[in-house]
């Protein structure tokens, strides 16, 4: 039985030489892990864009002609997508604190060596596992449906109804509804960024995107909005620093 790719990898580069160099020491770390892998090129990030659905992890030049990959991040995550995972490449350091604005994950100065490669992959490793191998398995009116954490946005609770808003496959919003408790609910995501922040209502942590300490609002990358009550307040702050 062949092994299953874990990572799915996009090269956003348009310097040719830095993206051939990129694409040797991705070769080099699979090669020593012994482990298949997808990789492709893209000269341009609006090219990147139409096909993100593919991609766990990019690896995104910054200084690009029309849409640089700074922008193109932001559009990633406005949309609500927590994945891919992205790693920028560039020789402008001062880029870096925008890069926390989109949850990148990590920050590689060019010329990237393998070393730096090999601390992102490690990186992106550990949270990929996680999205792999952990599923909600549930039993709607029509079917039963296995959703990765990873495209669970949000959880409510309605009239004994739990009610799931995920990401499909194409990434656009869906919903899907069943009977169910949320003491189930909480046994369920244990050690998981997915967390209950009030009565009736769990968030994705990968899909936040802001949160109003004033007015108690917690604000998703999809749009929604939702209270986080003062009883798990101090939970869902101190999860969130520590991530």
């Amino acid at each position: 039985m062949s092994m299953q790719e874990l990572f799915h990898i996009g090269i956003v580069e348009n310097d040719a030489s830095d993206a051939k160099k990129l694409e040797g020491l991705l070769c080099e770390y699979f090669q020593k892990k012994e482990e298949p892998y997808e990789a492709a090129v893209y000269s341009s990030a609006f090219d990147f864009l139409d096909d993100i659905g593919k991609y766990n992890l990019v690896f995104m030049d910054i200084e690009m002609p029309g849409i640089n990959g700074m922008e193109a991040s932001f559009k990633i995550r406005e949309n609500g997508f927590s994945l891919p995972l992205i790693v920028f490449v560039t020789n402008m350091a001062q880029f870096a604190i925008d890069g926390y604005k989109v949850n990148a994950l990590d920050f590689c100065l060019k010329p990237i060596t393998y070393g730096d490669l090999f601390l992102a992959l490690e990186k992106a490793r550990k949270i990929l596992n996680q999205y792999v191998s952990r599923t909600l398995t549930i039993k709607t009116k029509n079917e039963i449906l296995a959703l990765p954490y990873s495209e669970i946005v949000s959880i409510t609770m309605i009239n004994h109804d739990v009610h799931i808003h995920y990401q499909g496959k194409d990434g656009g919003g869906k919903e899907a509804r069943y009977r169910g408790s949320m003491k189930e609910l909480e046994e369920e995501f244990k050690d998981s960024p997915i967390i209950r922040i009030n009565s009736g209502t769990f968030i994705n942590l990968d899909h936040f995107a802001s949160f109003d300490a004033a007015e108690g609002i917690c604000k998703l990358n999809n749009g929604e909005m939702f209270s986080v009550s003062r009883s798990n307040r101090r939970t869902f702050l101190s999860v969130l620093a520590k991530r």
